[in-house]
This record gives C-alpha cells, structure tokens and sequence, in this order.
C-alpha cells in the first residue's frame, strides 16, 4: 500500500493498493481528522507485517469462518511498533511514511532532469541521446517547434549538435528539416531568476541551419482596424499618446450586460483563484459542487495536468462562467460563451441553469473530454468581453499576449 500525502494539509490524500489494483480517493476532510485516520491505518497496516501468519492447522481449528477477516482497535502495541520502525523516517521527511526509492531510480531521475531541461555539459546530452534516443533521432525527418521564442539560444545550440552527433552528419541539425514557427515580440526564453537568456536566433546554429524565414502580415484574429493598429504598436513598444489615452478610457467603459460580468484575465494563476473564491463567498445561497470524473484512475493525475477543466467545481446563482467547450455553434454556445447561474436542476445532480450572454438558458450537461497520449489538440477561445489585469506583468510581451489571443474585443 502506498500513501500519497502531499495534499493533507487541503484535506486531501490518496490509497494506491497493489492487490488488489484499487486507488481511493480522500477529500474534503478536516485536516486534524484525516492525519489521525491516516496514522491509525499506517499503524494497522506495520503491525500486520510483522503478524505471523496462520498456520492451515491453525486456521481450520479457529472458531472464526475462513472468511472473516477482524482489524482490532488501535492499541499501544500497535503505536509502539509503528514509532520504533518507521518515526525516524517519518521525521526527516513527511508526517507518513511513504514507499521507499533506490538510490539508482533517483540517479536516473536527476540526469533525466538535466537533460530535459539542457543543462547538462554537451557531451553528457550526446551520450545519453546516444543511449536511449538514438534511434528516434535517426528516425526523425522533421522537426517541428511552436513558440520558439521561449527555447534560449545555448539549448537550441545543443540540440544542433546533438542532432549531428548521433545522426553521424555534418549538415546543420544532422539533415532533419527545422519548421519554426512563433513571434520573438512576444515571450523571451524561460529562465531562472538571475540567469542571463538570449534567443536562439542569435546563435551560430540559427544562422547555419535557418536558410527561409516567412513573416506573416495579415491579422485574421481581430477585424477591428483600430484595435489592429493598437496592438501592433503595443507589440513594438512604440506605444502614441493617442494609444495610451485610448487604452485609458477603456477604464470607464461598461463592461456587464444582464448581469454578465466581463472576464477578468490575469496573469497568475493564484490572483485567478483569489478573485474567483472572494467573489463566490459574497453571494448568497448553498454551494453546490461539482466533480470530474477519470474512467482510467491510474492517469488521473496525468489528466488532471493535461485537461484544462477543473476537478472540483463549486457555484452558486450568480456566479459568474464561461463555457471551456463548444456546444452548439448555432445557438452561440461556444468555447468562452459568458453567461450567469440562474439555478440548479431538480434532479439528483442539479444541474446548473445558465443563462448566456447570447440569450440562451439552459442547463449545463456533464460533458466527456478526452485526452490523448503522447499529443494531442489544443484548442484556442473566443470571448467577446474582458477585462485584463497587467499589474503583475513581468515580461516583455506579455501584455501584448493576452490581447492577441482574442477573437473580438469590445467593451
């Protein structure tokens, strides 16, 4: 058995049992309650390791039916066998013990790490490509990088090189075909506080292995001229009075209709969470709560990280949604159709009654998203109503992003 304690302190936690194959899930449990049942069942479960079994002998002349199977109360013997074997670990690392790792699995973690993210030495990311991807680089005629902006010029060199090594060419990538696509007015390459990143285009790999660059002209996301031209000169940084006045006004603009509220659009995921809580906790009324649900438990975490959607849903009337799937493209039930909860259902789930800012109400279904593995498709949204939040900005481009991605801008 094993436990997976990381979330405790939210009331949270998980039991993986190997056999049976059965993963149980824990929530919403007060804090104090759910660390004392899972010291108890920690306790149990030591105690019965160290429990002789019963002999054939033994189990046919016991009173008990073969079938019955009795977890006593928790007793003394049970804590003190639990603190001489396990409090120690328990002290270093968590409040639970959990299973243990060999020291080899942790050595291929740490180089894996290090080659994921380019900042092992160039003859280690050769050797180990050499070793477990070989073949994929043999294999692979095309590249193809979405957002290359974000990928700094020191990894694009490695890769560069990495690519002639194993293919055994001297041709710039070792002869695969580079497909590039992204905006360098947009976000820089990721890097830790105090590192110094430059693009990859100012790389000698860049210049020896790009030989056609195509810049695309035509906005086909806004039709907006005004808007258009504002953004453009946002993306430059070459911001008129005139723009700045303009983006200015839009502060008195109304940005609700039918109590609609505009999206708010921030750049951290933690002010998201603190404007959505502060706004729920206002209105009045019973909360009612929505989960998801995994048809394969084993990859729920992995679903969880690659599927948009949350896993716990809490609303009330009033609170303020946006679709995150298209439903019907005639009725304008949209990816990012804005609407209100006017209500929940009578039946056993309740479903919530949504009226949409583009005049239908009606219940919301429970909807099957699919996640695919190793890729798969990501879809863009549309809303027609925001309000975003710089005040956190912290790179250059950034405000310029969230803009970019909107199909019309009206407020």
């Amino acid at each position: 058995m094993t436990l997976h304690t990381r979330f405790v302190k939210e009331g949270k936690a998980t039991i993986s049992l190997k056999q049976p194959p059965i993963q149980m899930f824990i929530s919403n449990c007060p804090v104090g309650k759910l660390s004392m049942f899972l010291k108890v069942l920690m306790a149990k479960v030591q105690k019965a390791k160290d429990a002789t079994p019963l002999s054939a002998k033994n189990r046919l002349q016991a009173l008990k039916p073969p079938s019955f199977e009795e977890i006593s109360p928790l007793t003394a013997v049970d804590i003190n066998t639990l603190n001489n074997k396990v409090l120690a670990a328990m002290a270093k690392k968590s409040a639970f013990p959990q299973t243990p790792k060999s020291t080899k699995r942790k050595r291929e973690v740490g180089e894996q790490e290090r080659i994921g993210t380019g900042c092992a030495p160039i003859e280690q990311c050769i050797q180990l490509a050499q070793q477990k991807g070989k073949s994929t680089w043999k294999q692979c005629q095309h590249l193809i990088v979405d957002e290359i902006s974000m990928v700094d010029g020191e990894f694009f060199a490695k890769l560069e090189k990495v690519a002639r090594m194993v293919r055994n060419s001297d041709k710039p990538f070792g002869g695969i075909q580079l497909i590039l696509s992204g905006d360098f007015l947009q976000l820089p390459p990721v890097a830790k506080k105090g590192q110094n990143k430059s693009f990859c285009f100012q790389s000698a790999a860049w210049r020896n292995s790009i030989d056609v660059n195509i810049e695309l002209h035509m906005v086909k996301r806004q039709d907006d001229k005004n808007f258009i031209n504002i953004l453009q000169d946002v993306r430059r940084g070459r911001c008129t009075r005139d723009v700045i006045e303009k983006l200015k006004a839009t502060h008195s603009h109304r940005i609700d209709k039918d109590g609609i509220m505009a999206t708010k659009l921030s750049t951290h995921k933690d002010d998201v969470d603190i404007i959505n809580n502060s706004h729920l906790e206002k209105l009045p009324g019973r909360i009612q709560t929505y989960w998801a649900v995994d048809n394969c438990p084993d990859l729920s975490r992995f679903i969880s990280s690659h599927c948009h959607v949350l896993e716990k849903l809490e609303l009330k009337v009033g609170a303020q949604v946006m679709l995150t799937k298209n439903l019907d493209l005639q009725k304008g039930l949209v990816n990012g159709a804005r609407g209100v909860v006017t209500g929940f259902g009578t039946g056993q789930e309740k479903l919530p009654i949504v009226k949409f800012v583009c005049g239908v109400q009606q219940a919301v279904q429970y909807e099957k998203w699919t996640v695919k593995t190793p890729s798969g498709l990501v879809l863009g949204m549309t809303l027609d109503c925001v309000e975003v939040s710089l005040g956190r900005v912290f790179e250059c481009g950034q405000a310029y992003l969230p803009s970019l991605g909107l199909a019309v801008y009206k407020v």
